[in-house]
């Protein structure tokens, strides 16, 4: 199957989550953000049985990448199984980030190199351009400063950026 046409199944899979939940949790018109924010492990579910493939061994999650101390964290290192490149250039790694990224509890579809989302129905090469961990990453560059102390994102930030 080509990136074209799980691309073309995502984008039907979005029409179809729209249609059956026209509303997201906070009675706005459901979107693909709003998609990623509550129904992504049902939409990366049902996109792969769409493709006829079984969800595990084509699924990533962030709990698959949390480290093992019970703080529900971010691990790069176990990242690195699937991006090499990690983590970005630029970025300052500090156990904050770890944790905001690790709270942003995603599913998405990783199938032939690619990463896909409902938000990202082209994919991407590297898990971290999803725009879920986009956004959180772009917010870290941006804001990194010491006045930002080792306090994480509340969770109300974390679902706004």
């Amino acid at each position: 199957m080509s990136s074209k046409d799980i691309t073309s199944i995502i984008n039907d899979m979005i029409t179809k989550y729209i249609q059956m939940f026209p509303l997201d949790y906070n009675n706005k018109k459901r979107t693909p953000y709003s998609i990623n924010m509550g129904y992504c492990y049902d939409f990366a579910e049902d996109v792969l049985n769409e493709m006829g493939l079984p969800y595990d061994g084509y699924t990533g999650s962030t709990e698959d990448y949390w480290t093992m101390d019970g703080s529900d964290s971010f691990s790069f290192s176990s990242l690195k199984k699937i991006d090499k490149e990690l983590p970005p250039k630029g970025l300052k790694i500090t156990r904050k980030l770890c944790i905001d990224l690790g709270r942003a509890t995603h599913a998405w579809i990783n199938y032939q190199g690619r990463h896909y989302d409902a938000e990202c129905p082209e994919g991407v090469e590297k898990v971290l351009d999803l725009p879920i961990f986009k956004r959180i990453i772009d917010y870290y560059t941006e804001h990194q400063s010491p006045s930002l102390g080792e306090n994480t994102l509340s969770l109300s930030t974390l679902l706004n950026l």
